[in-house]
């Protein structure tokens, strides 16, 4: 049915496009290229980061582990710069550090309190409802669930993309690669015209790290900034 992989892409996003997610191919993740990631935002969220005119994504994992560290305005706490400079030691310099912390600042994620310390203005988090991740292969079953075992870092549905014939069987015995369908991942089978869902992914809320799946949600922001502006 399909002589290259490429040939599998039609289908595949027509189906995560009918499921009302923005997608991208070739995404490149901290674990390597996933063939298609797609989100759905939540509208209401999207609308009340623009409001406080939060416009720019945060494009760096260092400064979205940085902003989930810091308290919300709301919650009248705060932190201070020792204070996360002792948390980030082992990953950032001081310099990088306030650096990345000037950059949230200027972009309007942080302010400071009359102490000195910092809070964060949120209300928007997380900015999705959904993060699918599929990974397409012709015929390599194995090397495809691992991707998409990878893929659990920062999505919390991840799926396999097989050609129908191939999913079918899959589906119709999954023992000998039962360990990756029961972290939840899920089986698509891919015609020319159409994809049949074979096994559902489970949603995955404990796999990813914050930080990642944040900073890979961001990497769609732009696309909400528009649709919202148009």
């Amino acid at each position: 049915m399909f002589s290259r992989e490429s040939e599998m892409s039609t289908s595949v996003l027509r189906w995560m496009r009918r499921s009302g997610l923005i997608v991208k191919e070739e995404f490149v993740s901290p674990w390597g290229i996933c063939d298609f990631a797609g989100i759905q935002f939540n509208l209401k969220h999207v609308q009340h980061r623009l409001g406080l005119r939060q416009k720019k994504a945060v494009t760096s994992i260092t400064r979205a582990a940085l902003l989930l560290q810091v308290p919300d305005v709301e919650d009248r706490r705060s932190i201070s710069v020792d204070c996360l400079a002792k948390k980030f030691s082992t990953a950032l310099t001081r310099e990088c550090l306030e650096r990345d912390i000037a950059r949230l600042q200027a972009d309007g994620f942080l302010v400071r309190t009359k102490r000195g310390t910092l809070q964060k203005r949120n209300g928007w988090m997380p900015l999705q409802d959904r993060i699918v991740a599929v990974e397409a292969k012709l015929a390599r079953v194995e090397e495809a669930l691992q991707q998409a075992r990878a893929n659990l870092g920062f999505a919390a549905e991840s799926y396999v993309a097989l050609p129908i014939q191939l999913a079918r069987r899959v589906a119709a015995d999954p023992s000998q690669w039962e360990k990756y369908f029961d972290l939840g991942i899920g089986l698509i089978g891919v015609a020319s015209t159409r994809c049949e869902l074979f096994i559902d992914a489970d949603i995955n809320s404990h796999c990813h790290d914050p930080a990642v799946r944040l900073y890979c949600a961001e990497k769609f922001w732009n696309e909400a900034a528009r649709s919202e502006a148009t």
